[in-house]
């Protein structure tokens, strides 16, 4: 403890050339006076420092002689004590990758035996933290690895920080290459971890009466750590320049200030954000773009992922299977271990869209979990696992009217809320639309590998009338549009003919219904054609998706079966990839005990090698079909 009373916890990087190797270039006639040397002419080897192996310099009539010289990591301890102040914890913070195999370990054992040895037995609790820095010299990665080591300790003895009388930290910049040292006092600096930065120095080291008395300075960089360090600090300036709004474009001042406000939440605060908008407004983009500033910004571990779970996509045990995860036996087809989505966001960012539909007794779970971060896996209620993470959650539905309905908790309501914001459809947000008409001829690119485009004339004749439209599908309406006249365009342009054909098209899709079509089944005229039609429709996919060999390609079993899965995927009654799996698979999924997975069962049929390539999808097929997709994420 120091003079105050306080708890006394030091941190030191480990450096061998500085606290191990160099003894050894530094005291040859040291060296010459031990075993070690004549051990050496023994085996027959010229006695230099090259062939004085590790075990003769750790034998211990060496160290006895080298227990009288200065190394900076025993001498933070020996020069505190000789101070009034004692350490109770010291952590070592090491490499285990450098070198030989085994020998960081071994060496920093050595200078944890020497530190005990020298300052007292009981007295001080030394610690071997081992961490992966890769090379040592690149400073993000550094840098990286010493925040989430820093963070987890904090985080780990968060009770004891946070009392009455916390321990005093000490960082040292003493001891450690030049990129550990500097990263170490940029975190002490920056208050990530509240501590105080430690540099000692000696005249003489081969003075042994220097060892106990190196002066505890504020820390002095070299002219060329200072130098490094600028670069460093404006590099990092740069990187937290980048912003929510450079990734989310937008013209509308409204929606330019939910932006802005959006960021300053997830980069200043840990608490969870609530988007609210209809589907398809860009909910989910935004939740990715939060990750993305937040691991520039060094707020999420450098192992942290973002995690995206669509709570409408699970009912029954899958839905805490997939969410808490499970170990082998929990239920039937339980044959191995498997990990959660919430302990895979562990130090990300966790995304839960369609939060409304998550079970009742799910939602008394996840509360558990915001609160304590702790949660047991299926099958297993001893051994709880621990995971902390950012979390976003998405709906457009109405929560407070489904907490008066009392299918919603109130609980966790009011926890997820604690920042709402409800995202504008594109309708209201005019002046983004002529952007994104040309980002999604981006993207039709970047998925087809053909140039689009739509300038002039057409372009000003399409982009009035999506203006007065309702866009109630916002971004998934009007890529459907785009991407439908993008496929028919010959010479990769599309031209007024393809424009008017599209207007022409899209307004009888959304005409109200007549006397005529009365008997026509609502869900037949609004969502897609009925089961013979889409058979035709099915037909010209084919042909679109692989051109006009499609039926030598492939063999006439597979041929049938993908005709029929592309037509299922075509109907009106169809609204989802799990109403397919369910179609074409109903006798699997009566067999499975646990119900099944009706989404995998579509997955795994497009991932079969014929045409595993083409990267089908449900809505793939939908958007090529010209056939919005009711359910799926925002």
């Amino acid at each position: 403890m120091d003079k105050n009373g306080k708890k006394v916890v030091a941190f030191s990087f480990f450096d061998e050339k500085e606290d191990y190797r160099e003894i050894k270039s530094l005291f040859k006639d040291v060296l010459k006076s031990t075993r070690g040397w004549d051990n050496a002419r023994k085996r027959g080897a010229t006695p230099s420092m090259q062939n004085f192996q590790d075990k003769d310099f750790m034998s211990d009539d060496f160290k006895d002689v080298i227990d009288k010289y200065w190394r900076p990591s025993t001498a933070l301890a020996l020069s505190l004590k000789n101070k009034g102040v004692d350490i109770d914890e010291y952590h070592l913070i090491f490499q285990p990758k450098w070198g030989k195999k085994g020998f960081q370990e071994k060496a920093a054992t050595y200078i944890q035996e020497s530190i005990k040895r020298l300052v007292a037995p009981n007295q001080i609790k030394v610690s071997l933290d081992p961490i992966d820095i890769g090379n040592g010299h690149d400073f993000e990665t550094v840098y990286c690895a010493l925040y989430d080591y820093l963070q987890d300790y904090l985080c780990e003895h968060k009770k004891e920080h946070n009392n009455e009388n916390p321990p005093r930290y000490l960082v040292h910049v003493t001891s450690g290459s030049q990129a550990a040292r500097m990263c170490l006092f940029l975190l002490a600096q920056n208050r990530w971890i509240p501590a105080e930065c430690v540099q000692l120095w000696t005249e003489d080291p081969r003075d042994k009466n220097q060892i106990g008395k190196c002066a505890v300075t504020n820390p002095v960089l070299l002219s060329s750590e200072s130098k490094k360090l600028a670069e460093l600090r404006k590099k990092n300036a740069e990187t937290n320049q980048l912003t929510l709004k450079q990734h989310i474009k937008t013209q509308d001042k409204n929606y330019n200030k939910i932006i802005e406000d959006i960021e300053k939440i997830a980069t200043r605060t840990n608490e969870p954000i609530l988007l609210l908008g209809d589907t398809g407004v860009g909910k989910s983009e935004i939740a990715k773009q939060i990750f993305e500033v937040r691991k520039k910004r060094h707020m999420t571990k450098q192992k942290g992922k973002f995690q995206h779970f669509n709570c409408s996509g699970f009912k029954g045990n899958l839905v805490e299977s997939t969410l808490f995860g499970h170990v082998k036996g929990a239920f039937t087809d339980a044959t191995r271990d498997k990990p959660g989505i919430i302990e895979l966001a562990n130090g990300g960012v966790l995304f839960l869209d369609e939060i409304g539909n998550l079970p009742l007794e799910t939602q008394g779970k996840l509360l558990t979990v915001l609160d304590t971060h702790k949660f047991y896996k299926l099958g297993n209620d001893k051994s709880p696992k621990t995971s902390e993470f950012f979390l976003i959650c998405a709906t457009n539905e109405d929560l407070a009217q489904r907490v008066e309905e009392k299918t919603f908790r109130r609980d966790l309501f009011e926890r997820i809320r604690t920042w709402t914001y409800t995202i504008p459809g594109l309708a209201n947000r005019k002046d983004d639309i002529a952007p994104n008409i040309k980002e999604e001829l981006k993207r039709f690119e970047n998925e087809y590998g053909r140039r689009v485009t739509l300038d002039g004339q057409p372009f000003e004749q399409f982009l009035n009338y999506v203006k007065s439209i309702p866009l109630k599908g916002n971004f998934r309406e009007l890529r459907r549009m785009i991407w439908h006249m993008a496929t028919f365009a010959d010479n990769g342009v599309i031209n007024m003919d393809l424009v008017d054909m599209e207007i022409k098209q899209h307004k009888s899709e959304n005409a109200p219904h007549t006397q005529s079509n009365a008997k026509t089944s609502v869900m037949d005229t609004t969502v897609g054609p009925n089961k013979s039609n889409a058979g035709d429709l099915a037909d010209k996919l084919l042909l679109q998706l692989f051109g006009d060999g499609y039926k030598i390609k492939f063999d006439p079993l597979f041929l049938c079966q993908l005709r029929y899965v592309i037509s299922v995927c075509c109907q009106g009654s169809t609204r989802s990839a799990a109403d397919v799996g369910r179609t074409i698979s109903p006798a699997r999924l009566r067999q499975s005990k646990n119900g099944g997975n009706a989404n995998n069962i579509l997955a795994n049929f497009f991932k079969r090698k014929e045409i595993r390539e083409y990267r089908l999808s449900f809505a793939k097929i939908r958007e090529l079909a010209n056939l919005p997709r009711l359910i799926g994420s925002h």
